[in-house]
């Protein structure tokens, strides 16, 4: 008999039946501040996956609301600007599609050319180059699409992966034809690698496709709809952005204070030893895309550090972790520590630690985290983390992969403030440069990823689309611009963006973001310099704006009274051009504004 999860994470339904799955699927959803309006567009019938996908959103934090296109009609629906579909508005489109939908006319003959298969693959592709035209002419999604899984079956043996015509060739062309023609605002899903990692005799159901038009297995598309979840909670600002790691047994075998520093087993020539060192190579790849890296460790602080710094068969380095954190405290103290220091949410946190008893004090005190359910044997440690939903991401740019970098600059800048008496003469050793800059391309991607992650400094925690980014920059009555702060320790990169519109003879401020690793240092007053120049260029009388609270957003609440703003009865804020006072700047500005 299936128990109810003990956790309310996606893992925790993993352990349930596909019966008692469904039936949870049933049950009322609770109700989260972060939202999402989902449509799915299938060639197959969608329902059973538009229900767990709902259940798995949930669990990771979204209130999903879900337009389904009913089975024969998804084609007529996308092309009709006048449908159900377009008055949803959703913000997030997924197009899933049948192989055999998508191979009408069936795969090449056997003996085509290179050439001939090329061209048939680009023209069944068009297809859905029609769909995407139609959904950006029609609306301003973000499109989720998927691609083909490899077919079970190969009636041509081995050839049908060296073939031009062999359909697992043909497929695999159609897949990558379908990555490098996707335009900006057309994502991915990758169909392929889940159905070869789930097993594609197991992920295909000959009989479902002849009874039901469903193609694939229940179980199969179980697993198609956490990953759908995984996928579009970062759209809704939803995600995981540190991974915590305990060390002994965890980061290296043995025990560092028992078996000293050349005794811990790391590097090569033992197999536990590779164990560790395979997935320390798993976790530095997650540092490269933009994860930052903490470790929480029952340790001595001197003695740990020192594995890092004297053992050259360690992957990781010191200067891959953000946070560092090694002492005898309880580690449910030391994470809110860590998240503290990174000035991020303990939401944010996943926990990797070997040790049970540690796993379930953390799950008792701090449920918002995730925490891993580490196996036994090292040999699984990287299927273990790689298993979760976590650390999925709409993209990844350079900022995300520079994002320890940034901290440890921090921390440097941390040690010159204590050395000088007074803060602002502190501000004025940095030598800070702001450069202000209108969304353009390639940054466009970068404020809508500012925008989904940003949750402390955000005005009104808008979640922006690369499309709604757009319109800010290209629609008159709208603008915005982007700030990139460096200095004399390095670039803290794109840490602020302004959306604004006029409505009427005041400049409204639709949302103001700000990394938090950018505070108190003259960005606050750099941005609010901008808005108020800008709406006098417009000639208009006053500059008016508001403040959505939400549990993470406080430190905004009083951002436009400290600029001078006086309360309105509409429960907004407004500030007369004539009252604004530009405050002194410790930066250095510059702008690419045209």
């Amino acid at each position: 008999m299936d128990s109810q999860p003990e956790n309310d994470t996606p893992d925790a339904l993993d352990a349930l039946s596909l019966p008692a799955l469904l039936a949870l699927s049933r049950e009322p959803l609770p109700t989260h501040k972060a939202t999402l309006r989902v449509a799915v567009i299938g060639h197959f019938t969608t329902d059973f996956v538009v229900r767990l996908m709902r259940l798995y959103l949930s669990r990771l934090g979204v209130t999903p609301e879900v337009f389904e296109a009913p089975y024969g009609t998804a084609e007529a629906m996308v092309y009709d600007a006048g449908s159900e579909l377009y008055a949803f508005r959703p913000q997030v489109v997924v197009l899933l599609p049948s192989p055999e939908a998508a191979m009408r006319g069936g795969v090449p003959p056997v003996l085509t050319s290179p050439d001939e298969a090329a061209g048939l693959a680009d023209e069944r592709l068009g297809r859905f180059q029609g769909l995407w035209t139609a959904l950006r002419r029609n609306g301003e999604a973000t499109i989720l699409q998927a691609n083909l899984p490899l077919p079970d079956a190969r009636p041509l043996g081995e050839l049908e992966a060296t073939l031009p015509g062999g359909a697992v060739a043909f497929v695999r062309r159609f897949n990558q034809r379908l990555v490098e023609l996707a335009p900006p605002g057309v994502q991915v899903f990758d169909l392929e690698w889940h159905a070869a990692a789930f097993g594609l005799s197991r992920a295909y159901d000959p009989r479902g496709q002849h009874l039901h038009k469903i193609p694939f297995s229940f179980e199969f598309l179980r697993r198609v709809a956490r990953a759908l979840a995984a996928r579009l909670a970062p759209l809704a600002g939803r995600g995981r952005k540190c991974l915590v790691l305990d060390l002994d047994d965890t980061l290296w075998g043995g025990v560092v204070g028992e078996d000293g520093v050349e005794g811990v087993r790391i590097g090569t020539g033992d197999p536990e030893a590779e164990a560790f060192t395979a997935f320390q190579r798993y976790v530095k790849r997650l540092r490269e895309r933009g994860i930052l890296l903490a470790v929480c460790s029952k340790n001595d602080d001197a003695l740990a550090r020192r594995v890092f710094e004297e053992r050259a068969d360690m992957v990781l380095k010191l200067s891959d972790i953000a946070s560092f954190v090694a002492n005898w405290e309880d580690k449910a103290s030391n994470l809110r520590r860590i998240a503290s220091e990174l000035s991020i949410g303990t939401d944010a946190l996943v926990f990797f630690d070997d040790n049970p008893r540690e796993r379930h004090l953390v799950r008792q005190r701090m449920p918002e985290v995730a925490v891993i359910e580490v196996p036994i044997d090292s040999t699984d440690y990287v299927r273990a983390l790689d298993a979760g939903p976590w650390f999925e991401a709409i993209a990844v740019n350079a900022e995300d992969a520079a994002r320890t970098d940034f901290f440890v600059q921090s921390r440097a800048r941390n040690e010159a403030e204590s050395a000088h008496a007074d803060y602002d003469s502190y501000l004025r050793s940095l030598g800070l440069e702001a450069v202000v800059a209108p969304f353009e391309e390639p940054a466009v991607a970068r404020v809508a990823d500012l925008a989904r992650r940003s949750n402390q400094f955000n005005l009104r925690t808008i979640r922006y689309s690369e499309a709604d980014v757009r319109r800010f920059r290209d629609e008159p009555a709208r603008d915005g611009f982007s700030i990139t702060l460096s200095d004399r320790y390095g670039t803290y990169g794109l840490i602020s963006a302004l959306f604004l519109e006029t409505r009427g003879d005041t400049l409204f401020i639709d949302n103001w973001i700000m990394s938090c690793r950018a505070l108190k240092k003259g960005v606050e007053a750099l941005a609010f310099t901008e808005i108020v120049e800008r709406a006098r260029a417009r000639g208009l009388s006053a500059v008016e704006g508001e403040h959505l609270p939400t549990d993470k957003n406080a430190m905004c609440a009083s951002l436009l009274a400290d600029f001078g703003f006086e309360p309105t009865a509409a429960g907004g804020w407004r500030l007369p051009l004539d009252r604004a006072i530009l405050p002194p700047l410790p930066l250095t500005r510059k702008s690419t504004q045209p």
